[in-house]
């Protein structure tokens, strides 16, 4: 068995140690963004049936179990209370706030800026439960 030198084994050297913290550092810095998924699909309901979106949109299930979905070509996410808010194109939360705007258009994109605000096609809009709509069954 070989002696520990300087707490570690003697064959791990300083780069290799070096490589792995900055791999390490580089995973934990990953920002945490909520976005609308890039795969819409059914959704299934609390007695299992599936619950579609209309077409170019998204249906998510809300706290109650209760399905919603987004207008045609329109956004959908949970709120920081987990209901359902929607938008006219893709929505995303503001970095700091959480608060969630979606772009003005249908197919519209949404992003966040280098200061954590929202950006969208054409401008942003609040995002909100009105705009949801119910699943096509």
């Amino acid at each position: 068995m070989k002696a520990l030198m300087n707490g570690r084994p003697p064959d791990m050297s300083s780069s290799k140690i070096f490589t792995i913290l900055v791999a390490l550092t580089a995973l934990s810095a990953t920002p945490s963004v909520r976005a609308q998924s890039v795969t819409p699909g059914c959704v299934s309901d609390r007695s299992g049936t599936p619950q579609c979106p209309p077409p170019g949109g998204a249906c998510v299930k809300d706290l109650h179990g209760e399905v919603r979905c987004s207008p045609p070509d329109g956004g959908i996410l949970l709120d920081r209370y987990r209901e359902a808010v929607c938008g006219p194109g893709q929505c995303i939360a503001a970095k700091f706030t959480g608060e969630i705007f979606c772009s003005k258009v249908p197919k519209g994109y949404a992003a966040l800026n280098t200061y954590g605000d929202a950006v969208c096609t054409e401008g942003c809009v609040p995002a909100s439960a009105k705009a949801c709509i119910s699943p096509s069954k």
